[in-house]
Parts: C-alpha cells; structure tokens; sequence
C-alpha cells in the first residue's frame, strides 16, 4: 500500500494573493519589528539601518535593553522617500 503523505506548499505572507488575506497579514503584522525584522522589511543592512535611526530618518524606541522600530516609523520613511524621489 502506498501511503505517501501530500504536503501543502507553505504559504507565504510576503505577498497575500487576494484582499482577504492581505486583511488578515496586516492583522498579523506586528506594530513593533526588531531590528532584524525592520532590515528585512526594508531590504538594507543592519549597518544602514542604524544609519538611518542615527540620522533620526527612522524614530525607534528602547523597551529595557531593546531597541524597536514602529511599522509606522517604516511606512513614513517609505512614504517620505517615494515623495522625494516624485520630486
């Protein structure tokens, strides 16, 4: 008897294919990224990263020991640099 098992393809939340599931993924997106997260989200180095929280382009804020980047401060740089780039 052959009892192969299917596996599912692994869904992927980097780009929701329809508007409930992008409405579900920004449910899920947390409000807080680290450091790690907010570089990945933004495809830069963790270098550049720090760069940009030094220069005050990206406001963070410390919980204890940590640091941590508000997805709103990422969505207003993005937002910033597509109006400079229209410029």
């Amino acid at each position: 008897m052959n009892m192969s098992l299917k596996i599912p393809p692994k869904p992927s939340n980097d780009h929701p294919q329809s508007e409930r599931e992008a409405r579900a993924f920004k449910k899920l997106s947390p409000a807080l990224l680290t450091v790690r997260e907010a570089c990945e989200a933004l495809r830069i180095s963790r270098w550049t990263l720090y760069d940009l929280i030094r220069s005050r382009a990206i406001e963070t804020i410390k919980i204890g020991r940590s640091r941590r980047i508000p997805q709103a401060s990422i969505d207003a740089y993005v937002r910033r640099r597509l109006a400079e780039d229209i410029e």
